[in-house]
């Protein structure tokens, strides 16, 4: 591993996404555990996409299974597809099969996005309630202890894509926008939620995200959407050799 500081980021570079992966889940497990240690819980909101399928299997076995207190975590999502649960891009059914139907985090404390896909506009005020309820406050907006996001080629992170009105969202805590370039649905955390977490961890592997994450390190006027979010310590980077190949 390399520990570097670019642009006042953390960036902890790993050579492969599977040592990566092992990395991020040490730092989970141990960012977990203090949150027990010091209020009795932990408030966690877990990224969809390909990346961070890897760390969740890592967290489902040994050692991570057997040495994180399962029972005290909430789990929620940092955003969703407006699909199905069952769906096979629902990012809820990603994170069920490659992680919370094995770790014995209590049924009534895992929180999907989505209910009905046909309501997006709904669900994200029925999500936003809930996370008014459930989660401490910092300056008035919901406050998560670990929030894991990924990055999209295009600088996208949660469902916020570049030019999109949810990039100038500050009052609402979720929300719901229709992406064009998709045709779909999608319902996110916002930048305020995002900003306002304890911890954040940002997983970017693979050679195609070589270039926007150089512009993210080197460009700050660029304005990708993952840019947005506050350069404070406790938001670190873990990033593999192929994406890191071009910083």
């Amino acid at each position: 591993m390399n520990v570097l500081t670019l642009a006042g980021r953390q960036l902890r570079r790993y050579p492969d996404l599977a040592i990566l992966s092992h990395a991020a889940a040490d730092s989970v497990q141990k960012i977990i555990n203090d949150c027990v240690i010091e209020s009795g819980q932990c408030q966690l909101a877990l990224a969809g996409g390909k990346t961070p399928a890897l760390l969740y299997q890592q967290l489902a076995g040994p050692p991570f299974l057997q040495h994180i207190p399962w029972g005290k975590i909430s789990c929620y999502f940092g955003d969703e597809r407006c699909v199905a649960l069952d769906h096979p891009e629902s990012n809820y059914r990603m994170a069920m099969e490659k992680l919370l139907s094995t770790a014995p985090i209590h049924c009534d404390k895992i929180y999907p996005m989505v209910a009905d896909p046909q309501q997006p506009q709904q669900q994200a005020i029925a999500y936003e309630k809930l996370l008014n309820l459930q989660l401490p406050k910092h300056h008035g907006v919901p406050c998560f202890d670990l929030i894991i996001l990924g990055m999209g080629v295009d600088g996208h992170t949660a469902s916020l894509f570049p030019h999109s009105l949810l990039l100038l969202e500050r009052q609402r805590s979720v929300a719901a926008s229709y992406v064009d370039s998709l045709a779909t649905w999608r319902i996110s955390l916002t930048l305020p939620v995002l900003n306002a977490a304890r911890q954040v961890l940002i997983l970017v592997s693979g050679s195609d995200k070589a270039d926007t994450l150089a512009r993210v390190f080197h460009e700050p006027a660029a304005q990708l959407p993952i840019q947005q979010l506050t350069v404070r310590d406790n938001v670190v980077w873990f990033v593999d050799a192929a994406a890191a190949s071009l910083l």
